[in-house]
């Protein structure tokens, strides 16, 4: 593909936003399995499907890496893409957080709700910064915390398809590795500790950058 497509032409005809179109796809699929782990399943059952749905969210985030390697690559900008796909990040993971928390004992209700806030409270800054004209893109900070979440959820959710029998913690009798259990089981409690040091500091970050711009 060597056409170019004009920066701020509005196009979906082109391959990194038909990419996370997919993306927005794949991650209803997603939410509909782990549904249906929440709805209560069997411990066989429910294995099956967490690790189907680990599986579904790796290449979910793959393909939030391919689209913008591929724009970038390509030199492709549109409305459409610049809107997209932070709005399907969201989704991918905001929705993850919220549907783990009818599967697993690790993740309490609060926990998403600070996520969900600071991902509304950082597109209504910037919402609002760039209708005045002035340019608010991400962070590294942001970046650093989406590349965290990426790695909390899959770990979690292979944690509990492979090590706990239901939703309230009971852990499986004969699990396949059962020297991994309480080393996963740290790394999970460590993951969910980062993305929420995480989160709160690119609240921060944003909320600094947003000062400033608004003080010029």
């Amino acid at each position: 593909m060597n056409e170019k497509t004009p920066a701020g032409k509005p196009s979906f005809a082109n391959l990194p936003n038909q990419i996370t179109v997919t993306r927005l796809v794949l991650s209803l699929g997603f939410f509909v399995l782990l549904g249906i782990v929440g709805h209560g399943t069997d411990s066989e059952t429910r294995q099956v499907i967490l690790n189907w749905s680990t599986a579904l969210f790796m290449l979910a985030m793959f393909t939030d890496f391919l689209d913008g390697y591929l724009a970038r690559k390509w030199n492709i900008e549109s409305t459409f893409g610049r809107i997209a796909d932070p709005f399907v990040d969201k989704i991918v993971i905001c929705g993850s957080f919220i549907m783990l928390t009818t599967i697993s004992d690790l993740v309490e209700p609060w926990y998403p709700l600070t996520i969900v806030f600071r991902e509304f409270l950082v597109s209504g800054l910037r919402s609002f910064i760039e209708s005045a004209g002035v340019a608010f893109g991400a962070a590294w900070a942001g970046k650093v915390k989406l590349t965290i979440q990426g790695l909390t959820i899959p770990s979690l959710l292979f944690y509990e398809a492979n090590f706990i029998a239901d939703s309230a913690g009971a852990k499986i009798q004969e699990p396949m590795w059962p020297g991994l259990t309480a080393p996963l089981y740290w790394l999970v409690i460590a993951l969910l500790a980062a993305t929420l040091i995480s989160t709160f500091y690119s609240c921060i970050v944003y909320l600094h950058k947003a000062t400033k711009v608004l003080r010029s």
